[in-house]
């Protein structure tokens, strides 16, 4: 058994988790062929609404680590790392990392059933697109004005994933005290995004306008901190494991073009330079692999660790994804560096999510603190 049906503790992938990463992976194969990855992109057609409702009637990936009262599956995120893993090989250009890699952990880690119970139904059943303004630059803070229980928001959001597609929008919100709160803000009147180009052309971001927009108070005053940290390292595990997918893409992309590219009578793929280079690729692969399977393992068994796992995934596979999509667009030599070629649209996510949800020198900087506290 290799090291990729490992996850840790000495456990390894059980048949059922197999054959989910093979059921995602053959959908992925039928409906998603990478060989047409540039025309989808040109087109503008890169997020298909149909093959979202599939994802989530056919395989249930939206709902895996929603409770079952909530109509998910109730599974973990070693099985929600497979499903990553394999969106990350396509480069989906949909809004799955967005609303389940960020909106159902805001909503599991909120203490709010009511929210629990308004919102993840949909989401599971993928009829509700959500996503969270993690992390987003704003020119000034959100203002608010009450009316009851519900308020008002008005100010601007930048860089919001997926906020364009989304009927809801979570969004953190610093009082006077300098507490954050988080709040639910749903499509429509006072709602207004607008697309940003992006170097990465298969994950969409956008601007929000709010203005007087109606909003719903999500969990317990003042918790926003609390919460958006708790997502912020599952959204880095989520992250992780779409760049280990990714890295397996170029890969093998890269030896199956040096295996029938000749030069000198030769396929380049026998020339020293070349074996070492796809050899470093795998060895970071590998090494990217374990560690996001760990981290996986971690999320679902020591919870309590999770930051120092994810913290070492973020540093480690931002690294190796972009160091091996350059390498790959390399040993494609002239033909990598066309635009027909999907090559440089894997390099463009490698080297957007280094930065996603920080830098790998942030990252490691993390992981430091933790090891200095513990």
């Amino acid at each position: 058994m290799s090291v990729r049906d490992f996850v840790s503790g000495g456990s390894a992938l059980t048949a059922e988790h197999l054959a989910l990463r093979q059921a995602v992976r053959d959908f992925l194969a039928d409906r998603l062929p990478t060989e047409d990855l540039v025309t989808r992109t040109e087109s503008g057609a890169a997020f298909d609404r149909a093959l979202w409702a599939d994802l989530a009637g056919q395989l249930g990936a939206h709902g895996i680590t929603v409770a079952e009262e909530h109509g998910g599956s109730g599974f973990g995120w070693v099985e929600q790392a497979l499903v990553f893993h394999e969106l990350g090989r396509v480069l989906y250009a949909g809004p799955y990392l967005a609303a389940v890699g960020l909106a159902i952990p805001l909503l599991a880690a909120c203490d709010d059933q009511e929210a629990r119970e308004r919102w993840l139904p949909g989401l599971a059943a993928g009829e509700l697109i959500a996503t969270v303004a993690l992390d987003t630059p704003m020119r000034d803070p959100l203002r608010v004005r009450r009316e009851g229980g519900a308020a008002r928001l008005t100010g601007r959001l930048s860089h919001v994933m997926f906020a364009a597609q989304a009927d809801v929008l979570f969004v953190p919100v610093t009082g006077e005290d300098g507490a954050v709160s988080l709040f639910a803000v749903p499509a429509g009147a006072g709602v207004s995004a607008r697309p940003l180009a992006s170097l990465d052309m298969t994950r969409e971001f956008a601007t929000v306008d709010l203005e007087d927009a109606a909003a719903v108070p999500v969990g317990a005053p003042g918790e926003g901190d609390t919460v958006l940290d708790l997502v912020r390292d599952r959204a880095v595990l989520a992250l992780s494991a779409e760049q280990v997918g990714g890295t397996e893409a170029v890969l093998e992309m890269a030896v199956d073009y040096a295996k029938v590219r000749e030069q000198f009578d030769r396929p380049i793929g026998s020339f020293q330079a070349i074996k070492h280079t796809c050899s470093r690729m795998m060895l970071e692969l590998e090494s990217a692999r374990a560690l996001t399977e760990h981290a996986a393992w971690i999320a679902d068994e020591r919870p309590s660790m999770l930051p120092a796992a994810v913290a070492a995934c973020g540093a480690l596979c931002s690294e190796a994804y972009a160091q091996a999509a350059y390498d790959a667009l390399h040993i494609h030599g002239g033909l990598g560096f066309t635009w027909e070629h999907r090559a440089h649209l894997y390099y463009r996510r490698a080297k957007s999510d280094e930065l996603l949800f920080g830098s790998p020198g942030t990252h490691r900087a993390r992981l430091a603190r933790w090891i200095c506290d513990s």
